[in-house]
C-alpha cells in the first residue's frame, strides 16, 4: 500500500485500483497556523490590543505602564512593523544596548524588559508565536534602590503630628490610613468604597494583581474615615469625591498633592528620608519583620503574586494569624 503523507483529512481511496492511505499531519498544520500568525501579528498590534483589554478591565494603571513600554520600544523600531517571528534574543540585547546608550537606569531598563517579557509570554499562551526565550539574556532584575522604610519612632512622630494646614493633615492621615491597612497601595485606597466594609473587615482586590485582601477592621482606621466622612459619598476616603469626573485623574491628582504634603512634613519633622505614599507600604513590611513576624505572613499580608511567591508559599495563611501581626504592629504604636 503506497502512503502518501499529505495535510488533509485521514482516508483511504483507490487510485488505478490501489489503495491509497492519505494521512494527516496535524503538527504541521499547527505549525503553519502558528507561523501565518507570527507573520501577520505585530508586536505593537498586540500590545495596543492588550492595553485595552486592562483599560475594559478597570486596571488603567497596568494599561499605563504597557503604553509607557511600548512608547520606549517604538523609538528603537521606529515605523518597522515588528512581527513576532522577527523578536528574538538579538532584538531584545539592541534595545537593551540602545537603553543603556541613552543613560536609562537599570531599573528602568529592567521595567521595560519586564513588561515587554510579560506581553511575549501572553503571546505564546495565546498560541501567537512559540517561545523562542529572546529576554533570557537581558536584564530583568531589581536593583538597589534608596532606603524607603522609616522606623516606628518616626511613624509615631508623622501619627501625632499637629497641624492647621488642612492638606497637611489629610497626607498625614492617608499615609497613615496606608500604614495601617498593612502598607495598601494608595490606587487601592482611592477606590474603597463603603460597600468594601462589612461586619468589622474591610475586603478589597488589588488593582495591581486582582488578588482580594481582606484586613480586620481597626479603631485606629475608623476614626481616619470618621473625619472625612459624607454621608453623600460613595467613597470610603476624600480621594476621588466627585463621581461625575474621571476618577483616574482625581486619584492621581490627590497622589501628587498628597506627596507635596509628605515632602513638607519631612521637612517640617527633620527627617533623614523623604516620605512619600510608597513609604507607608515599605514601614509596615520593614517592622514587622523586626517584630519577628515571619515572611510568608509579611508576603501574605502585602498581598505579593508573584510566581516566587506562589512556589515558595504554597498554602494560604490563616487571616487570623495575618490580622494578629497587623494588630501586633498598631499596638506598638
Amino acid at each position: 500500500m503506497t502512503k502518501i503523507n499529505i495535510k488533509i483529512s485521514p482516508d483511504v481511496i483507490l487510485m488505478d485500483g490501489k489503495e491509497i492511505l492519505i494521512e494527516i499531519n496535524t503538527d504541521s498544520v499547527s505549525a503553519g497556523e502558528k507561523h501565518c500568525c507570527e507573520k501577520k501579528t505585530t508586536v505593537f498590534d498586540y500590545i495596543e490590543t492588550l492595553i485595552q483589554r486592562m483599560k475594559d478591565d478597570g486596571r488603567a494603571g497596568t494599561a499605563a505602564n504597557y503604553n509607557c513600554a511600548m512608547r520606549s520600544f517604538r523609538k528603537l523600531c521606529g515605523d518597522e512593523q515588528l512581527t513576532f517571528s522577527d523578536f528574538d534574543e538579538a532584538t531584545a540585547r539592541h534595545y537593551e544596548a540602545e537603553l543603556k546608550r541613552g543613560g536609562v537606569k537599570m531599573n528602568t531598563i529592567s521595567f521595560y524588559m519586564r513588561t515587554l517579557r510579560a506581553v511575549y509570554n501572553m503571546a505564546v499562551s495565546e498560541g501567537l508565536t512559540d517561545d523562542r526565550h529572546p529576554f533570557r539574556n537581558v536584564y530583568t532584575g531589581i536593583g538597589h534602590t534608596d532606603k524607603r522604610a522609616v522606623t516606628m519612632d518616626t511613624i509615631r512622630q508623622i501619627s501625632r503630628l499637629t497641624t492647621k494646614s488642612k492638606p497637611m493633615a489629610m497626607a498625614r492621615d492617608m499615609f497613615m490610613f496606608s500604614f495601617y491597612t498593612r502598607g495598601m497601595a494608595f490606587v487601592d485606597m482611592a477606590y474603597l468604597t463603603k460597600d468594601n466594609l462589612k461586619d468589622g473587615v474591610l475586603t478589597y482586590t488589588r488593582k495591581k494583581t486582582g488578588q482580594t485582601l481582606s484586613i480586620k477592621w481597626e479603631k485606629c482606621m475608623q476614626d481616619i474615615v470618621d473625619t472625612y466622612d459624607k454621608p453623600d459619598r460613595s467613597y470610603l476616603l476624600p480621594i476621588i469625591r466627585d463621581s461625575m469626573r474621571d476618577s483616574r485623574t482625581q486619584y492621581k491628582t490627590r497622589q501628587s498633592d498628597i506627596n507635596l504634603q509628605l515632602r513638607r512634613i519631612t521637612q517640617l519633622l527633620n527627617l533623614d528620608n523623604n516620605l512619600t505614599m510608597y513609604v507607608g507600604r515599605h514601614s509596615w513590611t520593614s517592622i514587622a519583620k523586626d517584630l519577628g513576624i515571619p515572611l510568608n505572613v509579611i508576603s501574605e499580608a502585602l498581598g505579593h503574586n508573584s510566581a516566587k511567591t506562589t512556589q515558595i508559599y504554597l498554602h494560604s495563611i490563616d487571616r487570623n494569624v495575618i490580622d494578629k501581626a497587623n494588630a501586633k504592629i498598631i499596638k506598638r504604636m
